[in-house]
């Protein structure tokens, strides 16, 4: 009897070991599709700690930004399923609504979504950023957010304060103009595409202008739209030469290098801005949210989203929402924002542990949040985009006035529109 059942104890281990084999065997693996950039660059250096904390093994596949946009299109509209998650923008919400998962069963899941507190991210921003048509189609990563960035020292000489509307942002670009020997007013996205296109928005929204009226008919020259580029055109009169050229990395540098006194910025240069090695200006600048104008107040969003991949299996969709929930969680976005990340959950914002000199740019992130506006949530946004932003840059350039500008991007608009329905 005793020699049966240690035969059966024996073959009950050797079961055993057979069945963690073939578990083991069977571990989930999830490609994630995203662009390197410093902060993200981090996160993915720390994913073996949610490799060892949950089984769950994440291929991160780092590529420029042109590239990710192909890679993403190609995966989802070929049902190649290549990758369970990816980086995502609020501009890609309307092409692909019905390619990226509706998260909203895992954030209510008991398991999943155990402690998942929705609450802790603006309202508004989800809402601009990451839902549409009652879906919700990722999280917030990153708040790639557009702010003025503005030279404190600069301005404490001066006696400027924060503006608190657009003509206080023109005043002040007339003031600081070449006040100091090669220091310009502000700086600009002049450059066709989407730099020019995100710096005139800001301005669109503060004229009460807007691109669509509530039949999705275009609007772009309206006398409140022409009103913000002739705005825009003024307010470039104080920036450094060939700003019509000048896109991110352009304008950005214009700033980081001392040679304006203000201008609108991405909070992903963040890190940049922070190291004394490559800004100039380390510590001598902070944020103010963009200021409204007569008709209103907006700022684009250019957030960094997560997302998940509607055709992979449902064992992969489970595993990305995990990852993606780790990386967006409070404890990262903690660890990221000590290395120049824009958080975007209020929780770590309002942290005692921020409450320093060091990071009072984040009252202006805070205030950001709540007025972020989406350019717009349809397929043809790139279209459009590089339609209006021809006419903009030739605007900024001299080469038209406002009002032609925009006749003729409306005119390309309403054909585009046209087509497309």
């Amino acid at each position: 009897m005793k020699r049966l059942l240690v035969i059966l104890m024996v073959a009950l281990c050797a079961l055993s070991l057979v069945v963690a084999k073939g578990s083991s065997e069977k571990q989930i693996t999830i490609n994630f599709a995203t662009q390197s950039t410093p902060t993200m660059d981090y996160l993915v250096s720390l994913i073996p700690e949610f490799e060892a904390e949950t089984g769950i093994k994440v291929v991160a596949d780092l590529m420029p930004y042109d590239s990710l946009v192909q890679k993403v299109t190609i995966d989802t509209t070929t049902n190649t399923k290549q990758y369970a998650a990816f980086w995502m923008e609020p501009t890609w919400l309307g092409r692909f609504e019905d390619e990226f998962e509706d998260i909203s069963k895992y954030i209510n899941d008991p398991v999943l979504g155990k402690g998942f507190n929705l609450d802790d991210f603006s309202k508004p921003f989800l809402d601009e950023t990451v839902r549409i048509n009652g879906k919700t189609l990722g999280l917030p990563f990153e708040g790639c957010l557009l702010v003025i960035a503005y030279r404190e020292d600069l301005y404490q000489k001066y006696g400027l304060s924060e503006p608190k509307s657009l003509q206080e942002h023109l005043d002040n670009a007339r003031m600081l103009n070449l006040k100091e020997p090669g220091v310009y007013g502000v700086t600009m996205m002049g450059k066709r595409g989407q730099p020019v296109f995100y710096e005139y928005m800001p301005y669109m929204y503060g004229y009460g202008a807007s691109f669509f009226d509530s039949n999705m008919n275009p609007t772009v020259n309206t006398p409140e739209a022409v009103k913000a580029l002739e705005y825009m055109i003024e307010l470039s009169k104080n920036a450094p030469r060939g700003v019509s050229s000048f896109g991110w990395e352009e304008a950005a540098t214009e700033f980081l290098q001392g040679n304006a006194g203000a201008g609108l910025l991405f909070t992903d240069w963040l890190p940049t801005l922070k190291d004394s090695d490559s800004s100039t200006v380390a510590g001598l600048w902070n944020f103010t949210a963009v200021p409204a104008g007569p008709g209103g107040q907006g700022s684009p969003a250019g957030t960094i989203n997560l997302g998940i991949n509607a055709d992979v299996s449902d064992a992969e969709k489970r595993a990305a929402f995990q990852f993606i929930n780790w990386a967006t969680s409070a404890e990262m976005q903690a660890r990221l924002a000590v290395v120049g990340a824009t958080p975007t959950r209020l929780s770590v914002l309002d942290a005692p542990e921020f409450a320093t000199n060091e990071y009072r740019y984040f009252d202006a992130l805070k205030d950001t949040y709540d007025i972020t506006i989406t350019p717009m949530k349809i397929p043809e946004f790139f279209e459009l985009n590089d339609a209006l932003s021809i006419e903009l840059s030739a605007a900024i350039s001299g080469e038209k006035s406002a009002k032609a500008a925009l006749d003729k991007a409306q005119a390309e608009w309403v054909k585009i529109m046209r087509d497309a329905h």
